[in-house]
């Protein structure tokens, strides 16, 4: 708005320089609200990106915890809090593959063995007694007279 298009309505020229020097101040003070709020959106974004880093620290700490336990898990762990105290967090990473890294079970294993659980190598058959006896509880009421006979001389 100019003082041109004001004379085009008619408004006289003195009125018109009210008009305008108001105008102006309003616009004056809308620019000040909108610098305020530009400045407020920008303190927001970077409060929103402090908050979302902080956020993906803790996801990458719960990520890092889980593939833990899961580790300890596979290789046999009795006590997954007991492990995982004797084991450096802080070294622990997720690499670009998304597999753990920086974490040693093996050597937790090694030195701590009653904390997993043990490997037994048991070959069947070995040391078994072999009797003729069938398992389970025999009936004589389906015995015939002969088997009986055999079946009370065992007991």
């Amino acid at each position: 708005m100019d003082k041109e298009f004001l004379a085009g309505l008619g408004i006289p020229d003195d009125v018109s320089d009210i008009i305008l020097e108001k105008f102006s101040e309003e616009i004056g003070e809308r620019e000040g609200v909108i610098a305020e709020l530009r400045e407020s959106m920008k303190t927001g974004e970077s409060e929103n990106e402090k908050r979302l880093g902080a956020l993906n620290e803790k996801l990458a700490e719960a990520k890092v915890g889980y593939l833990t336990d899961l580790e300890i898990l596979k290789a046999g762990g009795r006590n997954i809090k007991a492990i995982k105290a004797l084991i450096d967090m802080n070294e622990a990473f997720i690499d670009e593959n998304g597999l753990l890294g920086g974490v040693d079970i093996s050597a937790v294993k090694d030195a701590a063995p009653y904390l997993f659980n043990r490997e037994e190598n048991v070959i069947e058959g070995a040391g078994a007694h072999i009797s003729g006896r069938k398992k389970g509880k025999a009936d004589p009421k389906n015995m015939d007279y002969e088997t009986y006979k055999k079946w009370r001389a065992m007991i």
